[in-house]
């Protein structure tokens, strides 16, 4: 997020999709690009605080969070949970380089309060990322976006009693192509630009996420925020990660998939130790859906079990039976690929039966941006 756009590609796409709105002078239309990607620097560089709700709704689980958020300077923020109950008076601070949390240990609290904490907590993914939570759109996803979308606007709207232009991001109607995709709609600040709210639907139209400022105010005067990490449990480093990325070397040797649903580029891979060994996480975008996938060398036990299928179902993809969501497995020469992603399962299964190993470890892309 942290990229900016050359004039040449912000030129381009201005040219391409200004469009006039109702009731205004069709001779000055409004460069819709231009006006998210100037909502994207707003929510990285405007000092602000207020009060927001944040819904996510993932497989069973919804979950709603109402939180006061301050920001000072780009990449440094501070967030107390008020709601749920479970999670409230926890903090959370992200600086440029490292994110913070209240710990989870309490000993006040009886145990299954723990556990409920706990639970809550880890369906939190969102605050474990480092981006804005203004923002589900970096600025280096733009070209993207403007390539496999539609930018639409007729509307504006009052969030947080601000006057906000609201702006459609929906799939470009292309007979090509056969997956489905996500779709976007972003409230955005007439005066400072700032993304007042979103809302986000899976590629069947059902609300994923949605997240509204209750209250705001904006500018270095009337923003104070008190950040401090006292207290709290560092939960990610980016340093760290940068020094892990530059450490590991992979034990086995990565796919690569030869085929790509449309539209779709890769943006970033990167490396970690967990329980079972070494893993490849590399991301695919085409600028709002995201396809992931995780590599790592295939333990004694998935061998095992490997070799008890029929010889000719052993490297086929599978399914597995704890997620509805379109997440998938293959197996092959001694590699666990698990992929998931946000776009109709075809597209992912055609990846994961087009893949092409990697010449040898040291060749794959993961050092090109590292600890992203």
């Amino acid at each position: 997020m942290k990229h900016a756009l050359s004039a040449l590609i912000l030129t381009f796409i201005s040219v391409g999709w200004s469009m006039p709105l109702a009731g205004e002078d069709t001779a000055h239309p409004l460069d819709l690009p231009a006006n998210l990607n100037r909502s994207i620097e707003a929510a990285l560089t405007l000092p602000y605080e207020g009060t927001l709700s944040f819904r996510r709704c993932v497989e069973d689980s919804d979950l709603s969070v109402i939180l006061r958020v301050c920001h000072m300077s780009p990449g440094e923020k501070k967030m107390e949970i008020l709601e749920p109950e479970t999670l409230h008076g926890m903090l959370v601070v992200q600086s440029q380089k490292a994110l913070w949390m209240t710990p989870f240990e309490d000993n006040n609290l009886s145990e299954e309060e723990k556990k409920n904490r706990e639970n809550d907590a880890r369906s939190l993914r969102w605050f474990r990322v480092l981006r804005d939570d203004t923002a589900t759109i970096g600025l280096e996803d733009i070209p993207l976006v403007v390539q496999n979308y539609i930018l639409s606007s007729t509307q504006t709207a009052t969030v947080a009693k601000r006057k906000a232009r609201e702006i459609h991001i929906t799939p470009a109607a292309d007979s090509r192509v056969v997956n489905f995709r996500p779709s976007l709609r972003i409230w955005i600040d007439e005066e400072t630009k700032l993304p007042l709210k979103y809302e986000r639907f899976d590629y069947n139209g059902r609300l994923e996420e949605r997240l509204e400022f209750m209250e705001i105010s904006t500018g270095s005067p009337s923003v104070s925020c008190d950040i401090s990490t006292e207290g709290l449990q560092k939960i990610f480093s980016m340093t760290d990660a940068e020094v892990e990325q530059q450490e590991l070397e992979l034990d086995f040797v990565p796919f690569k998939p030869s085929r790509l649903p449309q539209g779709f580029q890769e943006k970033f891979s990167s490396r970690w130790k967990g329980r079972e060994g070494i893993t490849l996480h590399t991301l695919y975008t085409d600028g709002l859906a995201r396809i992931s996938t995780f590599q790592r060398k295939q333990t004694e036990e998935e061998k095992a079990k490997q070799a008890q299928e029929p010889p000719e179902s052993r490297d086929k993809v599978k399914k597995p039976n704890w997620t509805r969501r379109e997440a998938f497995i293959r197996e092959l020469n001694g590699v666990h690929v698990f992929a998931v992603g946000d776009i109709p399962e075809r597209g992912i299964l055609r990846m994961l039966y087009n893949l092409e190993p990697v010449s040898s470890p040291a060749e794959d892309p993961t050092k090109k941006n590292p600890g992203k």
